[in-house]
C-alpha cells in the first residue's frame, strides 16, 4: 500500500476506512508456508494455518452515499415493493449479505481491491447482524461505534465506512491509519491583545449584526412559532396526551418555539 505522512491541523481526524485489527494481524502470517515475502507487497499470500486455504474474514458494511453502496440490495428492495435498508432485519434482502454486492463508493471499491489483492474470502455482514453482547455494552445510536464493539468482541473482523477515530473508539479496538483528513478551522476576528476575560464581554456575541437584524432575526422566530401553532391547532391530541385546554395551547406555542 501508499503510505504518507499527515499533519494534523487540529485534533478531529476522521478515518475513512478499517475500524478494525484483524487484517493488520493477517499481514503477519502473509507468506507462511508459501516461499513469499511478509510484507504488504506480496498478492494472494494470506492464508489460514494450512498454509494453502485461503483466509476468511467478516466484514461488516456500514452503507453511506458513495462511500459503501450496494446497488444490488436496493434493487431487490425495489423489485419487491419494500423500503430499502440492509441495517434493518426485518427490510434486509439476502443480497445486503453478499460482500461483493458492497463493492461501490470510494470506500467500497478500495476494500474490495484490497481483498482481491490479498485473495482474502470475505463474509458479508451489516448492522442487521448486530449482536446481543455488543448492546449490553454500547446503548448509543451511532451503528460506528457498535461496529467497533463488535470488532472488539471478536464477532466482526473489519468495519468498513466513513469512521470517525473518535477517543472512545480507540479505546475499543486499533483503527489502520488513516488515509483522509477533515481539517477543520475556526476564523475570528483580532481585536488586540487578548487579556483577562470580561463578563461585559460576552455581549460580543451580538456584534456579527445591527440591532435592527437581530430585531427581525426575533420576530421571524416568533412569527414562525405563531404560524406553527395555527396550523397544528386543529389536529389531534394524541401526541401530547392533553386535552384541547389552554395547557395545549402553551404546549404547541413552546414546540413551535423550538421547532
Amino acid at each position: 500500500w501508499p503510505c504518507c505522512e499527515l499533519t494534523l491541523e487540529i485534533s478531529i481526524m476522521r478515518l475513512e476506512l478499517f475500524a478494525a485489527v484483524l487484517l493488520l494481524a493477517a499481514s503477519l502470517v502473509c507468506g507462511q508456508g508459501v516461499d513469499r515475502p511478509i510484507d504488504w507487497a506480496c498478492m494472494d499470500c494470506v492464508f489460514e494455518a494450512d498454509g494453502v486455504t485461503p483466509l476468511t474474514i467478516r466484514a461488516m458494511f456500514l452503507p453511506g452515499t458513495d462511500v459503501v453502496e450496494n446497488p444490488t440490495a436496493e434493487r431487490k428492495a425495489a423489485s419487491l415493493g419494500i423500503d430499502y435498508s440492509c441495517s434493518d432485519p426485518e427490510l434486509a434482502v439476502d443480497e445486503c449479505f453478499v460482500a461483493r454486492n458492497w463493492d461501490e463508493g470510494w470506500v467500497g471499491k478500495l476494500a474490495f481491491r484490497v481483498f482481491d489483492n490479498l485473495g482474502l474470502r470475505v463474509v458479508g455482514l451489516t448492522a442487521a447482524n448486530f449482536s446481543a453482547a455488543s448492546a449490553q455494552l454500547y446503548d448509543g445510536p451511532s451503528t460506528f461505534t457498535r461496529c467497533v464493539w463488535e470488532v472488539s468482541l471478536g464477532n466482526v473482523d473489519i468495519c468498513i465506512g466513513d469512521f470517525w477515530e473518535t477517543d472512545e473508539r480507540r479505546r475499543i479496538a486499533t483503527f489502520t491509519s488513516l488515509f483522509d483528513l477533515d481539517t477543520m478551522r475556526l476564523v475570528t476576528k483580532k481585536t488586540g491583545n487578548v487579556g483577562d476575560y470580561k463578563p461585559d464581554e460576552l455581549l460580543g456575541i451580538f456584534t456579527p449584526f445591527d440591532r435592527m437584524v437581530w430585531a427581525l432575526v426575533v420576530a421571524n422566530i416568533f412569527f414562525a412559532s405563531f404560524a406553527i401553532y395555527m396550523v397544528e391547532s386543529g389536529g389531534n391530541n394524541e401526541d401530547y396526551k392533553l386535552e384541547n385546554t389552554a395547557e395545549l395551547g402553551l404546549v404547541r406555542i413552546v414546540l413551535g418555539l423550538v421547532k
